[in-house]
Protein backbone atom coordinates (compact mmCIF):
# COMPACT_ATOMS: atom_id res chain seq x y z
CA UNK A 1 0.00 0.00 0.00
CA UNK A 2 0.49 3.84 -0.66
CA UNK A 3 2.03 5.66 2.57
CA UNK A 4 1.79 9.09 0.92
CA UNK A 5 1.39 9.45 -2.57
CA UNK A 6 2.83 13.04 -3.47
CA UNK A 7 2.85 13.48 -6.86
CA UNK A 8 2.57 11.80 -10.47
CA UNK A 9 3.59 12.20 -14.26
CA UNK A 10 3.31 10.69 -17.62
CA UNK A 11 5.28 9.48 -20.15
CA UNK A 12 4.42 9.62 -23.67
CA UNK A 13 3.22 5.96 -23.63
CA UNK A 14 0.61 6.96 -21.68
CA UNK A 15 2.30 5.04 -18.11
CA UNK A 16 2.16 6.83 -15.16
CA UNK A 17 4.59 7.19 -12.41
CA UNK A 18 3.64 7.83 -9.00
CA UNK A 19 5.84 9.26 -6.22
CA UNK A 20 5.15 7.62 -3.00
CA UNK A 21 7.32 9.46 -1.10
CA UNK A 22 6.61 7.75 2.65
CA UNK A 23 8.54 3.94 1.41
CA UNK A 24 10.97 6.30 -0.79
CA UNK A 25 9.73 4.91 -4.28
CA UNK A 26 8.23 5.51 -7.42
CA UNK A 27 5.51 3.15 -8.47
CA UNK A 28 4.99 3.03 -12.23
CA UNK A 29 1.56 1.37 -13.41
CA UNK A 30 0.47 1.33 -16.68
CA UNK A 31 -3.38 3.05 -18.43
CA UNK A 32 -5.15 0.18 -16.74
CA UNK A 33 -3.18 0.47 -12.80
CA UNK A 34 -1.14 -2.69 -13.29
CA UNK A 35 1.63 -2.62 -12.04
CA UNK A 36 4.65 -2.31 -14.09
CA UNK A 37 7.69 -1.53 -11.90
CA UNK A 38 8.86 -0.02 -8.82
CA UNK A 39 11.81 2.40 -8.53
CA UNK A 40 13.61 2.36 -5.19
CA UNK A 41 14.85 5.63 -4.34
CA UNK A 42 15.76 4.61 -0.67
CA UNK A 43 19.66 5.58 -1.54
CA UNK A 44 18.60 8.76 -2.07
CA UNK A 45 17.71 9.77 1.67
CA UNK A 46 15.20 11.68 0.88
CA UNK A 47 13.77 13.91 4.00
CA UNK A 48 10.34 15.49 2.33
CA UNK A 49 10.20 14.54 -1.60
CA UNK A 50 7.24 16.41 -3.14
CA UNK A 51 7.67 16.62 -6.70
CA UNK A 52 9.19 14.00 -9.51
CA UNK A 53 9.55 14.45 -13.17
CA UNK A 54 11.36 12.75 -16.03
CA UNK A 55 13.15 14.03 -18.82
CA UNK A 56 13.30 13.04 -22.39
CA UNK A 57 16.68 10.29 -22.06
CA UNK A 58 14.62 8.92 -19.09
CA UNK A 59 16.13 10.57 -15.99
CA UNK A 60 14.18 11.10 -13.22
CA UNK A 61 14.11 14.36 -10.47
CA UNK A 62 12.80 14.62 -7.17
CA UNK A 63 12.46 17.53 -5.72
CA UNK A 64 13.12 17.31 -1.95
CA UNK A 65 11.21 20.04 0.06
CA UNK A 66 13.61 19.30 3.23
CA UNK A 67 16.52 18.22 1.81
CA UNK A 68 16.73 21.50 0.09
CA UNK A 69 17.80 19.92 -3.04
CA UNK A 70 16.49 18.80 -6.45
CA UNK A 71 18.10 14.68 -7.10
CA UNK A 72 18.76 13.53 -10.62
CA UNK A 73 18.90 10.04 -10.78
CA UNK A 74 19.00 7.38 -13.60
CA UNK A 75 15.77 5.39 -14.49
CA UNK A 76 16.34 3.02 -11.69
CA UNK A 77 16.81 5.97 -8.96
CA UNK A 78 20.32 5.88 -9.08
CA UNK A 79 22.25 9.48 -8.13
CA UNK A 80 23.29 11.19 -10.65
CA UNK A 81 23.94 14.44 -9.16
CA UNK A 82 22.08 17.11 -6.94
CA UNK A 83 21.39 20.41 -7.45
CA UNK A 84 21.00 23.11 -4.35
CA UNK A 85 20.66 26.57 -3.91
CA UNK A 86 21.99 28.44 -6.73
CA UNK A 87 24.62 30.91 -5.84
CA UNK A 88 23.64 33.95 -7.66
CA UNK A 89 23.46 38.19 -7.70
CA UNK A 90 19.45 37.89 -7.63
CA UNK A 91 19.16 35.72 -4.78
CA UNK A 92 18.88 36.60 -1.75
CA UNK A 93 21.27 35.10 1.07
CA UNK A 94 18.05 34.95 3.20
CA UNK A 95 15.83 33.09 0.32
CA UNK A 96 15.14 29.32 1.15
CA UNK A 97 15.25 26.97 -1.71
CA UNK A 98 12.90 24.27 -0.64
CA UNK A 99 12.41 22.00 -4.06
CA UNK A 100 8.35 21.18 -3.96
CA UNK A 101 7.99 20.82 -7.99
CA UNK A 102 9.99 20.40 -11.00
CA UNK A 103 9.40 19.74 -15.09
CA UNK A 104 12.04 19.63 -17.74
CA UNK A 105 11.31 20.77 -21.34
CA UNK A 106 13.12 19.25 -24.60
CA UNK A 107 15.58 21.37 -24.32
CA UNK A 108 16.66 20.00 -21.28
CA UNK A 109 16.23 22.98 -18.70
CA UNK A 110 14.87 22.29 -15.37
CA UNK A 111 12.25 24.59 -14.12
CA UNK A 112 12.10 24.04 -10.18
CA UNK A 113 9.27 25.20 -7.95
CA UNK A 114 10.64 26.52 -4.53
CA UNK A 115 8.21 26.47 -1.37
CA UNK A 116 7.82 30.04 -0.31
CA UNK A 117 9.52 31.67 -3.72
CA UNK A 118 7.78 34.44 -5.37
CA UNK A 119 9.82 35.32 -8.27
CA UNK A 120 8.67 32.35 -9.94
CA UNK A 121 10.27 29.03 -10.98
CA UNK A 122 14.39 28.68 -11.14
CA UNK A 123 15.78 27.13 -14.17
CA UNK A 124 18.99 25.13 -14.67
CA UNK A 125 20.52 23.84 -17.38
CA UNK A 126 21.50 20.33 -18.22
CA UNK A 127 24.77 20.90 -15.80
CA UNK A 128 22.72 22.04 -12.90
CA UNK A 129 23.71 25.40 -13.80
CA UNK A 130 21.27 28.40 -12.99
CA UNK A 131 19.94 30.52 -15.29
CA UNK A 132 17.46 32.46 -13.69
CA UNK A 133 13.49 32.43 -13.03
CA UNK A 134 10.90 32.25 -15.24
CA UNK A 135 7.19 33.45 -15.38
CA UNK A 136 6.61 35.38 -12.14
CA UNK A 137 3.54 36.22 -11.22
CA UNK A 138 2.48 40.06 -10.73
CA UNK A 139 1.41 41.60 -8.15
CA UNK A 140 -2.22 41.89 -7.64
CA UNK A 141 -3.80 45.39 -7.50
CA UNK A 142 -6.35 46.17 -4.73
CA UNK A 143 -7.72 49.05 -3.31
CA UNK A 144 -5.59 48.15 -0.33
CA UNK A 145 -2.61 48.38 -1.82
CA UNK A 146 -2.84 51.47 -3.90
CA UNK A 147 -4.54 52.76 -0.25
CA UNK A 148 -0.66 51.86 1.46
CA UNK A 149 0.99 52.99 -1.44
CA UNK A 150 -0.52 56.16 -1.11
CA UNK A 151 0.24 56.67 2.81
CA UNK A 152 3.53 54.93 1.62
CA UNK A 153 4.45 58.91 0.30
CA UNK A 154 3.85 60.37 4.03
CA UNK A 155 5.39 57.48 6.15
CA UNK A 156 8.82 57.88 7.68
CA UNK A 157 11.40 55.14 7.37
CA UNK A 158 10.36 53.43 10.72
CA UNK A 159 6.66 53.21 9.49
CA UNK A 160 7.59 52.10 6.07
CA UNK A 161 9.11 48.98 7.81
CA UNK A 162 6.36 48.08 9.70
CA UNK A 163 3.76 48.59 6.62
CA UNK A 164 2.31 44.92 4.68
CA UNK A 165 4.79 44.16 1.93
CA UNK A 166 3.05 42.80 -0.96
CA UNK A 167 5.25 40.60 -3.36
CA UNK A 168 3.44 38.36 -5.73
CA UNK A 169 1.75 34.86 -5.30
CA UNK A 170 3.93 31.59 -5.71
CA UNK A 171 2.75 29.19 -8.02
CA UNK A 172 1.29 26.05 -6.30
CA UNK A 173 1.98 23.43 -9.62
CA UNK A 174 2.68 23.69 -13.13
CA UNK A 175 2.49 21.38 -15.94
CA UNK A 176 4.55 21.29 -19.55
CA UNK A 177 3.17 20.25 -23.48
CA UNK A 178 5.09 19.05 -26.00
CA UNK A 179 5.43 22.14 -27.28
CA UNK A 180 6.98 23.54 -24.31
CA UNK A 181 4.15 25.82 -22.76
CA UNK A 182 4.18 25.53 -19.17
CA UNK A 183 0.57 25.65 -17.71
CA UNK A 184 0.75 27.42 -14.00
CA UNK A 185 -2.02 27.31 -11.29
CA UNK A 186 -1.76 29.88 -8.16
CA UNK A 187 -3.98 30.09 -5.15
CA UNK A 188 -5.31 33.95 -4.78
CA UNK A 189 -7.08 32.36 -1.61
CA UNK A 190 -10.84 34.10 -1.52
CA UNK A 191 -10.06 36.43 -4.71
CA UNK A 192 -10.72 35.71 -7.84
CA UNK A 193 -8.56 37.34 -10.47
CA UNK A 194 -7.06 36.54 -13.80
CA UNK A 195 -3.85 34.44 -14.00
CA UNK A 196 -4.78 32.33 -11.41
CA UNK A 197 -4.38 29.57 -14.36
CA UNK A 198 -1.79 30.15 -17.03
CA UNK A 199 -0.38 29.21 -19.99
CA UNK A 200 3.59 30.79 -20.25
CA UNK A 201 5.51 31.00 -23.51
CA UNK A 202 9.25 31.10 -23.46
CA UNK A 203 8.91 34.92 -22.80
CA UNK A 204 7.03 34.33 -19.84
CA UNK A 205 4.21 35.67 -21.39
CA UNK A 206 1.05 34.52 -20.33
CA UNK A 207 -1.08 33.57 -23.91
CA UNK A 208 -4.19 31.29 -22.11
CA UNK A 209 -6.91 33.25 -23.76
CA UNK A 210 -4.44 35.51 -26.77
CA UNK A 211 -7.01 36.41 -29.43
CA UNK A 212 -10.26 34.62 -27.95
CA UNK A 213 -12.08 35.17 -25.01
CA UNK A 214 -12.43 32.31 -21.78
CA UNK A 215 -16.11 30.00 -22.39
Amino acid sequence: PFASADDLCKDKEGNIYILDSGNSRVVKINADMELLEVIDLSELELVEPQGICFDKEGKLYVADKGAKAVFVCTPQGKLIRKILKPVSDIIDEKTDFAPVKCLVDSNMILYVLSFGSFEGAYTFDESGDFLGFFGSNKVNVTQQLLSDRFWRLFATSAQRERMYRYVPIEYKNFCIDESNFIYTVSNFGEQEAEGQVKKLNPLSKNILFLGRKPD
